[in-house]
């Protein structure tokens, strides 16, 4: 069941290359937002007090946090919190229609197949205090180019923008992430 599990997922993976091309072409709308973190499963982290703040004091943004958790997500519908679960029609035609998307750990956090035109902003979840991967060597092996050329909606270092916490990280970030450091935003 495994393996048939397995070869389903990569023949669906395969024939949606084109929709993810086209979806670039999807007019996003700037005031629809989109919030996950801990790839789908936890309501947490820096995403999230970002989503919380945003809610409370800019009326003019419509935001949904998304998770993959049912559980997550039956705890804030029941308390009232924007919250789509990752499969539904409803989350995917709110990710088709975001024009910003806040993470944490990367865009697995939301439904990373429906984000293609969408800055994906990555806020990460503290400062890079120890070594963390150094995607700019990763992304040069053979395995990573045919990801990254074939299945881009799989390939995870790729967020528009990543949060930097203070001066001395940007650079690390910016390699660690795989963007210039232009694209490092200094909080």
């Amino acid at each position: 069941m495994k393996l048939l599990l397995k070869v389903f997922k990569f023949f669906f993976l395969t024939i949606f290359f084109p929709f993810w091309q086209v979806q670039v072409f999807i007019k996003r709308n700037p005031d629809v937002w989109l919030f996950g973190a801990w790839y789908g499963e936890n309501y947490s982290d820096n995403s999230r007090s970002l989503f919380e703040h945003i809610s409370e004091n800019d009326p003019n943004l419509k935001v949904f946090w998304v998770t993959k958790d049912k559980q997550t997500f039956s705890q804030l519908k029941n308390n009232n919190i924007p919250v789509l679960y990752y499969l539904s029609l409803k989350c995917i035609f709110y990710s088709l229609r975001a024009s910003v998307v806040i993470v944490s750990s990367g865009k697995q956090d939301v439904n990373e197949l429906f984000i293609n035109g969408a800055k994906v902003i990555n806020c990460w979840h503290g400062a890079p205090m120890k070594k963390i991967d150094q995607n700019k060597e990763k992304s040069n092996s053979i395995k990573n180019k045919i990801i990254k050329t074939l299945f881009p909606y799989l390939w995870e270092p790729s967020a528009t923008h990543v949060v930097s916490t203070a001066k001395v990280f940007d650079e690390i970030l910016a390699n660690a992430f795989n963007i210039s450091v232009e694209r490092v935003l200094l909080t």
